[in-house]
């Protein structure tokens, strides 16, 4: 980046989070802060849900959770990418968001950690009323940022330190790195499906389309205090995906949201796209479309569903880079293989880090030695997978977002259902 170029964006970042402050200053909104490695977007759009209609609430756009990210969500303005123009538009429409009087009541808020430092720079200037954590991992993304994987954690874990007084963590309670943090005097909410959990999973399915036994969703029962009901979340799969629910139904109960209420809205939630998305093509092939981003626990989570779920055909794995996983990367792509070569029928790397995913997959134990493939980038990958499929097949699409896995899902779908199905389509994404 020029110096030029550099001196710009920091103009602009340090002027649109002073108007962020100013506006949180003067409307004073709830915040509700996501943090963790793993389900972040999908847990800041699934509390997004449960409290709109109870009340006027602002969330960040797709996954805005970086330094320009959060104030621009914070504001209600969009990404200007790489136009000067549009980011001074933006500068001025946040001077009058900051006196809008229509300021929502609620921010949620989706905060990341790239590099060291992100969080904590964060916090001195926003200060949630809730702090949810998701999933953390044995090997998060970013680490190649940082020195070691607990570096990552500790990271994260600065959000804490910016939490209003009397303010409430929500804690991932089936993680036993997050256990390890959730010390200290804020009170604290956990969920998942362990019995240390508050707000509590169990009888976890796969929902199935009547007439033609194709997956199209899923459906747990939740338990919060003295309350239960079954939840049925249309047009994605996964248990994985269940976390993000749970946190959903905790922050609603903060927020005095009865808990039918929350089932209800969850129950028209429209799920992130990129993420375990199942979408019949027009050849009767199902592609589950997981191609916004990847990580090792993530890849595993689609791994494990991909072999749960009940097929007519074949069960295809294609598998991107995990990116910036720093010296972690080999023996990691290499575990995810070896998953791979026990669940699939055809496992397809695409990408220099993948080929590592098709080595695992050729070790002894592997049921699929015979039909692995390996591509360099996903439009060569997707030609070949074109050519491969038939009729009751199930494709598993999955790949960190350098890797451009959507383009795999593109193909096999066309284009008119990848303009409503996929993300990344827009034209910024597309000239990338």
């Amino acid at each position: 980046m020029s110096v030029i170029k550099h001196f710009l964006k920091f103009i602009v970042v340090d002027t649109l989070t002073f108007e962020a402050r100013l506006a949180i200053a003067i409307h004073k909104p709830k915040i509700v802060a996501v943090t963790g490695n793993v389900g972040k977007t999908s847990t800041k759009d699934a509390i997004a849900t449960v409290l709109s209609g109870s009340f006027d609430v602002r969330k960040s756009e797709k996954s805005f959770n970086s330094e320009i990210g959060i104030p621009l969500a914070v504001l209600g303005l969009s990404n200007a990418w790489n136009n000067p123009l549009m980011w001074m538009v933006n500068i001025m429409v946040g001077l009058y968001k900051v006196i809008d009087s229509r300021f929502p009541e609620v921010l949620v808020l989706e905060i990341g950690a790239d590099k060291p430092g992100d969080i904590r720079n964060v916090v001195k200037w926003l200060h949630p009323d809730i702090a949810v954590f998701t999933r953390l991992q044995r090997v998060p993304v970013h680490v190649v940022h940082f020195k070691t994987p607990e570096k990552v954690y500790e990271e994260k874990w600065q959000l804490v330190r910016g939490l209003k007084k009397g303010g409430v963590l929500v804690v991932n309670a089936d993680d036993e790195r997050l256990s390890s943090f959730a010390t200290g005097s804020a009170h604290k909410v956990f969920y998942g499906f362990g019995p240390k959990s508050d707000v509590k999973a169990d009888k976890y399915g796969v929902l199935y389309a009547t007439q033609s036994n194709v997956p199209t969703g899923i459906e747990f029962e939740v338990t919060d205090k003295d309350e239960s009901g079954i939840v049925r979340v249309s047009d994605v799969l996964g248990r994985h995906y269940v976390y993000p629910m749970l946190a959903a139904f905790a922050v609603a109960d903060l927020f005095r949201v009865p808990l039918a209420t929350a089932i209800e809205r969850l129950g028209l939630h429209e799920a992130p796209k990129g993420r375990m998305h199942p979408v019949m093509s027009d050849d009767g092939v199902l592609v589950i479309d997981d191609s916004y981003n990847a990580s090792p626990v993530a890849v595993e989570e689609a791994l494990n569903t991909l072999a749960d779920i009940r097929v007519s055909g074949r069960r295809i794995a294609v598998l991107g880079d995990m990116r910036e996983l720093g010296h972690f990367s080999k023996a990691e792509h290499q575990r995810m293989g070896i998953i791979a070569g026990k669940v699939a029928d055809i496992v397809i790397a695409v990408g220099e880090e993948a080929k590592m995913i098709a080595y695992g997959a050729r070790l002894p134990g592997s049921s699929v030695s015979e039909h692995i493939y390996e591509f360099i980038d996903s439009v060569s990958a997707a030609t070949f997978v074109k050519s491969l499929v038939i009729p009751g097949d199930v494709v598993l699409v999955k790949g960190s977002q350098g890797v451009r896995m959507e383009k795999v899902s593109e193909i096999l779908l066309g284009h008119e259902k990848s303009k409503h199905h996929l993300a990344r389509q827009e034209k910024e994404w597309k000239h990338r």
